[in-house]
């Protein structure tokens, strides 16, 4: 390095390099020049006029160890090199070839501003690769290996300058570099290096999806390998602000890991780290120390880094086999293909038991299949477990379990868990989106707006942050909002369920069947998306009483199902159908099917609330009982099953009795009721008072439905709202409104199926209200 009052600048013909920044300008015109090709300049300029050889070069560039074709290598630097000059190499100006010796600085230096090149950049480079050789020689080879490592890096390290990161600015993970020739390495190190960069409340890393839409955008395949050149564009496009390139060597049975952040805007190093394995069952622990140490380059306080510093293999795994296995499952998973994820996690949880994460995304894949017995199993074990993770990670577990669960100590641990996740990761859509979806389901919208578009912003490529917001937008009716954020690049391009079906609710709130039916037409032949919105057709055709259409939407959704390896899920499907029957009257189709549907394939694995609804509906009372003890006893402390489901079904066996004053009785406010917006619990209610003749009352919880439209969404209770909301105010007495609440069921119902029994008493019931 030049001592006070030393210049650092060397000019030739046009040209004129800063040898402090690394940088060479043309006239005013910065030129692009990448590291190698720099150092090449800076070698040959120190020794001007003189040949320098390939093995000298070589020798700069890279240590003797290094595991790289050096030759091509070399030319290719050397090519580079003449492509910023403009410099021909047939008949060169600056930068001369001499066959099989190497190459010569060939231009006059008519300004060298430093007195000694000798003392500049290229002296303070050289010394420490000098040093490292000479180790080399003298050290074991563990510490041959560090030494190499630090060889490596040395380029990287002299050339950079402290421009740290800003809270705000993002990085892109690039795909690592494997030069070992192992498949293990791929994919492996890029998943391990995002978790252990996922640690810091300081860095804030551009998800996959946002990639994956990106590349959408530059009409390239989402599973684009994610070279230096394609996560430049991307970052460029994203307005990120670094680009972390990764790459693993191996030299013998050791290995060398470099990682190295660049300005996506013009390419310069930010900041490098290097760290070396003795053998490849420590690679992942030398992965986390490199990750450590440019955490700190990169701007993030040394207290931070501290205290969010879980070791890698103690925060994943310390086996490659597994880290590979979950990689394969969580690019899957990102994708919402849960079917085809599921087996992975479990190899990996398989392969190292104590892999948490591995534990929860299996949990959390059999919960979106409706595997509930499992996943409560593997949920349970991941936060048992928790207490090895990173602080990220432990919040996220804790916040996804206590969702599961429907108790009250349950709902405060929620509550705690989902605010400190958003507290201490305010840059992470992942944490603000669990307090957006904690205060959605409080029916607090316009919190959870604030939380969920903050979510939004932070991810805009995410299916599940785009979705909660158009939800939350349509729960608020500012559908022109809703609708915007569809119109939004990133978000048209998703083959998100959630986000699909975001847009049918709002197709639907909005009367717009245009817009419904080019949703179905989207998910058509997607496994895993199609059978959803198949099944939320068939809810609408029979929320307008379309009954015949909504069996054969219903009849395609559980068969894509199936299709798709949804086996639960069908099964689930093809129960729901029986309540629709069973609420429009049609009790022998209601029973018929629901010997149909248990007679599927892992029916007993599927939710018994469907079933016992029905029962109830019918009055079986002999066959509900013991299906209903059994789980009432599975779930003792659930709020959920204890203050609405089980009081709910009891209420329908004593209607079905024909004991309305009973039901009444049974369904008396509970504690903690109030915090569960469940239609089917608001219309058996308004049935209760209905029967008992109470029609104000009867009449208050049908309102609900129908003012608060969001509460009952496409179920067909929601248009059976507006007939039992007439034969309320019928019991009042009050004719006028009486016929107003028929005619906008039977408006609701006008292409309904002539043949359904709830239909043809509408019409005869308003025949004599006229």
């Amino acid at each position: 390095m030049t001592e006070p009052g030393q210049l650092s600048k060397i000019r030739f013909g046009v040209y004129e390099l800063d040898l402090r920044s690394g940088e060479l300008h043309k006239g005013r015109t910065r030129i692009r020049v990448q590291d190698q090709p720099l150092q090449v300049l800076i070698a040959l300029l120190n020794r001007p006029g003189e040949v320098v050889t390939r093995e000298e070069l070589r020798q700069e560039l890279w240590p003797s160890d290094t595991f790289v074709d050096f030759e091509h290598g070399l030319s290719a630097a050397v090519n580079k090199l003449r492509q910023a000059l403009s410099d021909d190499p047939d008949k060169p100006r600056y930068v001369e070839t001499l066959p099989r010796r190497g190459y010569r600085f060939i231009f006059p230096i008519t300004s060298v501003q430093s007195p000694a090149i000798a003392e500049n950049r290229v002296s303070t480079r050289t010394e420490p690769l000098a040093k490292a050789r000479r180790f080399t020689r003298q050290a074991a080879s563990g510490a041959a290996l560090a030494a190499m490592a630090i060889a490596i890096s040395a380029s990287w390290l002299l050339l950079e300058r402290p421009h740290p990161l800003a809270e705000g600015d993002t990085i892109v993970l690039a795909d690592f570099v494997n030069n070992t020739g192992d498949p293990v390495f791929d994919g492996t190190l890029r998943q391990g290096f995002s978790v252990q960069l996922a640690q810091s409340p300081f860095l804030s890393v551009l998800p996959d999806k946002q990639i994956r839409q990106t590349l959408l955008m530059m009409k390239q395949p989402v599973d684009t390998k994610l070279t230096s050149d394609a996560a430049t564009e991307v970052c460029r496009r994203n307005n990120s602000t670094a680009l972390v390139n990764g790459s693993i060597a191996q030299i013998g049975t050791q290995y060398s890991l470099i990682l190295k952040a660049e300005d996506c805007s013009n390419g310069k190093v930010i900041a490098s780290a290097a760290a070396g394995a003795t053998d490849k069952s420590h690679v992942l622990d030398a992965l986390g120390k490199a990750s450590t140490s440019l955490r700190k380059k990169l701007g993030e306080s040394l207290t931070m880094v501290e205290k969010f510093d879980t070791p890698l293999e103690q925060a994943t795994t310390s086996s490659l086999p597994a880290l590979q296995a979950y990689d394969a499952g969580y690019k899957l998973a990102d994708k919402g293909d849960y079917a085809a994820a599921l087996p992975f996690f479990r190899q990996a949880r398989n392969l190292d038991p104590n892999f948490v994460m591995a534990s929860l995304l299996l949990g959390m894949m059999q919960w979106n299949l409706v595997h509930e017995k499992d996943a409560a199993i593997n949920l349970q074990r991941a936060f048992d477990q928790r207490a090895t993770v990173s602080e990220r990670e432990r919040l996220f577990i804790e916040a996804e379990y206590y969702q599961t669960k429907e108790t009250q100590d349950a709902e405060d641990a929620l509550n705690v868990a989902a605010a400190l996740f958003a507290k201490t990761y305010p840059r992470d859509c992942v944490a603000r989106g669990e307090l957006g979806g904690l205060l959605t389901g409080k029916e607090q919208f316009e919190k959870a707006l604030i939380e969920i578009k903050e979510a939004h912003r932070l991810c805009p490529g995410d299916g599940l942050t785009s979705a909660g917001l158009i939800d939350t937008y349509t729960s608020l009716n500012l559908f022109p909002e809703a609708r915007a954020v569809s119109e939004e690049p990133l978000v048209r391009e998703l083959d998100s369920f959630e986000v699909h079906r975001a847009l049918y609710r709002l197709a639907f709130m909005q009367n717009d069947a245009t817009a419904m039916e080019r949703e179905v037409a989207f998910a058509a032949g997607k496994p895993g998306l199609e059978d959803r919105l198949w099944y939320l057709q068939g809810e609408a055709a029979a929320y307008h009483g379309r009954m015949n259409e909504s069996r054969e939407f219903s009849r395609k959704a559980v068969a894509s199902a199936f299709a798709a390896g949804e086996t639960e899920r069908a099964v689930l499907d093809a129960e729901a159908v029986t309540l629709r029957e069973a609420y429009v009257g049609n009790l022998t189709a209601a029973r018929r099917q629901l010997s149909a549907a248990l007679r599927l394939p892992k029916a007993a694995n599927a939710g018994p609330w469907i079933v016992l609804e029905l029962l109830a509906l019918l009055g079986e009372e002999g066959r509900f009982k013991p299906l209903a003890r059994k789980y009432a006893s599975e779930n003792p402390n659930d709020l959920y099953v204890q203050n609405i489901q089980l009081p709910m079904w009891a209420a329908l066996l004593a209607l079905a009795r024909h004991d309305a004053p009973a039901a009444v009785e049974i369904l008396r406010p509970r504690p903690y009721e109030s915090r569960f917006h469940c239609p089917d619990n608001t219309y058996v209610r308004g049935l209760v008072y209905l029967a008992n003749r109470q029609g104000t009352e009867a009449a208050a919880e049908f309102q609900k439905m129908i003012q608060y439209r969001v509460l009952s969404n496409d179920n067909l209770l929601g248009s059976l709202a507006h007939l039992q909301l007439g034969r309320a105010f019928v019991l009042q007495g009050d004719t006028a409104k009486a016929h107003v609440a028929y005619e906008d069921f039977l408006n609701l119902w006008k292409d309904a199926d002539r043949d359904t029994p709830i239909f043809q008493q509408a019409k005869a019931e308003f025949a004599k209200l006229n």
